[in-house]
């Protein structure tokens, strides 16, 4: 298999065939073209926050989109057939953490702040401090930055969630 190119899991195929609300779309060679895919729907985006924002000022922040991209991409996976696509909906998530991870400079600081009490969150109901993703994930994240213009180490599979973690050990409230 070539780079840029991408093979579904076999228990996401048929999802991807019929839902279409992926970022991966299918070809008659049964692969898929995930960067072109990808920069494709960056661009469109792009191009409708040019068309549709309010000040000139306003920048589009790919970054920050594909964010919400990711999330919105779990939330499908997991809300689909009664949720019985758990595994793909927990692909995409771990997948949105170590790309906040990466991007996280990019963000706005009301951004940076959501993004870092999620990751929190996420760390403190798992009792973990990093993620490990799979080759596919991997493929997946190395396209995000890339399509995103995000700097990244491609291949990286280990994430650090340390950083994002707060220390709720000592008492935070100013005055006490």
């Amino acid at each position: 298999m070539e780079k840029g190119e991408f093979r579904t899991h076999p228990a996401f195929q048929q999802s991807a065939e019929n839902d279409g609300g992926g970022f991966i779309a299918r070809n008659a060679g049964n692969t898929f073209d995930l960067a072109g895919n990808i920069k494709a729907l960056v661009e469109q985006e792009r191009k409708q926050f040019d068309e549709n924002k309010w000040r000139d000022e306003e920048q589009f922040n790919a970054a920050e989109w594909m964010s919400h991209r990711l999330d919105t991409q779990r939330h499908q996976a997991y809300l689909a057939y009664g949720g019985k696509r758990k595994e793909e909906a927990e692909f995409y998530n771990t997948v949105k953490y170590a790309y906040n991870i990466i991007a996280y400079d990019a963000f706005s600081d009301d951004h940076k702040h959501e993004v870092a009490m999620n990751i929190d969150t996420f760390a403190g109901l798992r009792d973990i401090d990093t993620i490990t993703l799979s080759p596919q994930q991997v493929e997946l994240l190395d396209t995000l930055a890339e399509a995103t213009q995000v700097p990244h180490t491609p291949g990286q599979n280990t994430f650090s969630l340390t950083p994002f973690i707060k220390d709720y050990s000592q008492n935070d409230r100013s005055g006490e």
